[in-house]
Parts: C-alpha cells; sequence; structure tokens
C-alpha cells in the first residue's frame, strides 16, 4: 500500500547540533495519534495540522541550519510530513 505525502509541518529553528549521519534522515511512519493529550508545542502544532488535513501517518526529519536561509552549524529545524494512503484520496 502506497503512501502519499499531504501536508507539512516546519519547526522554527532551535540550538542543537544534529550529527551528519542523522541529518535528513526521516523517522520510521507512526500513526497520528487520536487525541493530543500530553503534546506539546511543535510536536502539538503538528499534529494538529495533520489531523485537520486528515492524514494518518507521520515521519520527523531533522536538519542542521535555519528553515529557509541556510546552512548555520548552531541551529537546526525539524520537518513533520504528514501521510495518506494512496486508497483514501480522492484524485
Amino acid at each position: 500500500m502506497a503512501r502519499k505525502a499531504i501536508c507539512e509541518f516546519v519547526t522554527g529553528s532551535q540550538r542543537g547540533y544534529i550529527s551528519v549521519a542523522n541529518r535528513g534522515k526521516e523517522t520510521q511512519t507512526s500513526l497520528v495519534p487520536a487525541t493530543l493529550e500530553g503534546l506539546r508545542g511543535n510536536q502539538r502544532r503538528a499534529m494538529q495540522k495533520f489531523k485537520e488535513a486528515g492524514a494518518v501517518y507521520y515521519t520527523v526529519a531533522c536538519y542542521q541550519g535555519v528553515p529557509y536561509k541556510g546552512y548555520s552549524n548552531q541551529y537546526y529545524y525539524m520537518i513533520y510530513t504528514g501521510y495518506k494512503d494512496d486508497d483514501d484520496l480522492p484524485f
């Protein structure tokens, strides 16, 4: 069963360093939680956006730098990507 990315949530930059081996690698696919209870900050905002868009699964990837600006060895940001099964898509 193929999955299609339907939405994305980019966090703001945070101070820290991501090792070269882990930059841009997506985590394993996880289910979007049924409830947002216990989630905080960017993770909560990303899951809320995914629920509104109808996403069923999500992954997270970390990148070194500042979003939309470029590389910085002092900051990193995360991209949450929401997925839906291809059979559930109307097009």
